[in-house]
């Protein structure tokens, strides 16, 4: 996933956040901060640890780093190419590795690594499934992915040829869903492998690369088109919001503003929510 370049550009993405998963009397009150990294570090991906943290890799830097809520910075040492984070339901952050590899990693820094069996598979994305395993998506591989949380792996492949499968969550009705970049669709799939619904992007090339759970269904950040497009769990789009500059990674952080990773920036960034 690509981040945000300007800060400002987020203030914009948390009115489409807030309009369709938070209540909209927080809208009017955002205030934007970031917290600045090592420079050269590029953070991909976001997410809310088990600690009340928030934890973005490095695919610059080959680090994980960690942001409390109040802005304390640090970071470990993760492989060669970490590049996107989910929280685990076993209490462990789980990172993709654009070297064909998926980690375990524990907040007390201790580190499992399980290589994929498709050589070249470049996983993109990962999110908790709603099995409890790990599901990601295989960028190289054309495949999506899953891993349990004792290391069992089962790879499915996709039907379509060089998909170019990307951002993958978790909906609301517990089914999997996942951006096909180079097909420009949105992707229904079960807990099973079985895809079972494709939602074709209205605009041409829109290069989808970030997918945001709400509670009605999904917001997708189409980087080509400057655009947050919100989408529901029966394929209807609504209206979309512009940004500023091109759409990157968020999420919503145990304290209940918005976070993001800005990588042409080398921070991690907080739209403060609401009036405190």
């Amino acid at each position: 996933m690509h981040p945000l370049r300007r800060p400002v550009a987020l203030l914009a993405a948390t009115v489409a956040a807030l309009a369709v998963a938070i209540p909209s009397t927080a809208s009017a009150h955002s205030r934007v901060k970031e917290f600045p990294l090592a420079e050269f570090a590029l953070p991909a991906d976001i997410t809310a640890g088990p600690d009340g943290a928030l934890w973005a890799p490095d695919s610059s830097l080959g680090r994980l780093w960690r942001v409390t809520t109040k802005g304390k910075v640090s970071s470990m040492p993760l492989g060669s190419g970490p590049i996107a984070v989910a929280n685990g339901r076993d209490g462990a952050l789980w990172v993709a590795d654009r070297e064909d590899m998926i980690h375990r990693v524990t907040t007390g820094g201790q580190v499992t690594s399980y290589p994929l069996p498709t050589p070249g598979s470049f996983p993109a994305s990962i999110v908790a499934g709603p099995d409890g395993a790990l599901w990601f998506t295989e960028s190289g591989g054309n495949k999506v992915g899953r891993i349990t949380t004792s290391g069992e792996l089962t790879e499915f492949p996709l039907e379509t040829p060089d998909s170019l499968p990307g951002p993958i969550v978790t909906g609301r009705d517990g089914a999997l869903y996942f951006a096909e970049r180079n097909t420009n669709v949105i992707t229904r799939m079960t807990a099973a492998g079985k895809v079972t619904r494709r939602f074709p992007l209205p605009t041409a090339d829109a290069n989808p690369v970030s997918l945001l759970p709400t509670r009605h269904g999904l917001l997708i950040s189409e980087q080509a088109t400057g655009l947050l497009r919100p989408i529901n769990l029966g394929g209807w789009f609504s209206w979309p919001l512009r940004t500023k500059s091109s759409p990157g990674a968020t999420t919503l952080g145990p304290d209940g503003n918005l976070w993001y990773a800005s990588g042409s920036e080398s921070t991690i960034g907080r739209v403060r929510l609401g009036r405190r």
